[in-house]
């Protein structure tokens, strides 16, 4: 899936008692919670309700107001606002009161994320409710999020930063899941009648660097050149080519901002038989060749904080706790 972006970004622990609800306000972005102990429920301001429990991830459209309960005969609501305490590393937990000896209670990893495709196109900008992911049998994410709990069990120097990358990483690990079962319903970008397509839009996907062409892709979806081309510039705007191509630009600015990769390197790993062919594709996806681009992605990652990120860590807590409560600047501070 190199042409997937995805971030998890104000990350925080919701926990709920079997007595009452924890009320959480909407935001811009969608929202991503992970289930860490317990069952229960979660219920938009819209009525609608699914069912939780360990292992669960659920995904929420934006602006999407919703509550987590332990089972139905919860009715005392707490406001997110009225139940911030810090938990540690910078972390916020939203806590709905003390919670009784062998009482139930849910406990959540949350926090709000983009998740696009290398169009810049979101995977969750459509979505209508909430969408749940049982991930219990799957062994990788297991493991992310037995080590997350470990994490949030005892919060210390680099909790934060560990339980956000663990988030993204089950997240990944289940829209990888799901492409490859060929569930495309949730992804309003590959939400589209005709399923054809899924096979050539997959190929370019998992293999951007492959040697594809029209005929090729078409003959994946089991259609002619033509149709094939008209059905994908109808769906995704533009021809499979280039998709493709900016598939590739994509990859390759990943690689030259992660790794230390020769440019004739990189170039031949998305997929160019030169250097020269892949730096012009490039200067004319970016507005500048490879190397300044690497230079200045450096000099940007130098950076601790960006404006963007500190500005939706501070969205998140001012929504629920106003702008001077909950120790704001620790939360905002590594």
């Amino acid at each position: 899936m190199t042409a997937l972006d995805v971030e998890v970004h104000a990350f925080v622990v919701c926990e709920v008692d079997d007595q009452r609800r924890l009320k959480l306000p909407p935001m811009e972005l969608p929202l991503v919670h992970y289930v860490l102990v317990g069952s229960g429920l979660l219920c938009t301001d819209e009525g609608v309700c699914v069912p939780i429990s360990p292992h669960s991830i659920v995904f929420l459209p934006p602006a999407t107001g919703h509550y987590l309960a332990v089972n139905e005969a919860a009715s005392d609501v707490v406001d997110a606002g009225d139940a911030c305490s810090p938990l540690g590393d910078g972390l916020l937990k939203f806590s709905s009161g003390e919670f009784e000896i062998g009482g139930s209670r849910l406990v959540t990893a949350c926090g709000t994320l983009t998740a696009k495709l290398s169009n810049g196109q979101g995977l969750f900008e459509r979505l209508q409710e909430p969408l749940v992911e049982d991930c219990h049998g799957s062994s990788p994410v297991r493991q992310a999020f037995e080590q997350m709990l470990r994490e949030l069990s005892e919060p210390s120097f680099g909790t934060r930063a560990l339980a956000e990358a663990l988030v993204k990483q089950c997240l990944v690990l289940v829209l990888r899941a799901k492409l490859s079962r060929g569930e495309i319903g949730l992804l309003p970008l590959l939400s589209f009648q005709d399923q054809r397509l899924t096979p050539a839009l997959m190929a370019m996907l998992d293999e951007p660097a492959r040697d594809h062409s029209i005929e090729s892709l078409a003959a994946l979806a089991r259609m002619g050149r033509s149709l094939f081309a008209e059905r994908f510039a109808q769906v995704f705007g533009q021809p499979p080519i280039e998709f493709l191509k900016q598939l590739r630009m994509h990859h390759g600015a990943r690689l030259l901002r992660t790794t230390d990769m020769s440019v004739s390197l990189i170039a031949t790993a998305v997929g160019y038989a030169s250097r020269s062919y892949f730096s012009r594709a490039f200067r004319e996806a970016y507005g500048t060749d490879p190397s300044q681009y690497r230079e200045q992605a450096r000099k940007n990652a130098a950076q601790p904080h960006t404006i963007a990120s500190r500005n939706l860590v501070q969205k998140l807590v001012e929504s629920v706790t106003g702008p001077d409560e909950c120790n704001r600047d620790e939360t905002l501070s590594e």
